[in-house]
């Protein structure tokens, strides 16, 4: 796939992936790119909520509680993509060997035929 001017891409890219019968392009890593970005949002919304909530029942917490929990909450969200993130990271890695390794296969089977022509 041709990533457009902006180094993402474009949408005709992905349209043509999505209808490639012989799967010669992924389209997984576009859905990883969608899926962080919607997770990034989705965990942001639950870190604001919880910290309304924090705010609503301080009458119950006290002070100490309060503080330490709000303090806590950016730091639980960070982590939480973070490990997003790593997993994610490590799916495009499988992707990314297996491109490199059928190039790598298409080499190793034309330099087999053109050492040996009497094979072909």
């Amino acid at each position: 796939m041709k990533k457009a001017a902006s180094g993402h891409y474009s949408p005709e890219a992905v349209r043509s992936a999505l209808a490639d019968p012989g799967f010669d392009y992924f389209l997984t890593p576009h859905l990883v790119k969608l899926l962080y970005r919607g997770y990034q949002l989705l965990s942001g919304c639950v870190s604001l909520a919880f910290l309304y909530l924090l705010w609503a029942f301080s009458w119950l917490l006290g002070n100490v509680l309060l503080w330490i929990a709000i303090a806590l909450t950016p730091c639980a969200w960070i982590g939480s993509v973070l490990v997003v993130r790593v997993i994610l990271e490590s799916l495009l890695t499988g992707f990314s060997i297996n491109y490199h390794l059928a190039d790598l296969r298409k080499i190793a089977d034309e330099t087999r035929r053109s050492s040996r022509p009497w094979l072909n």
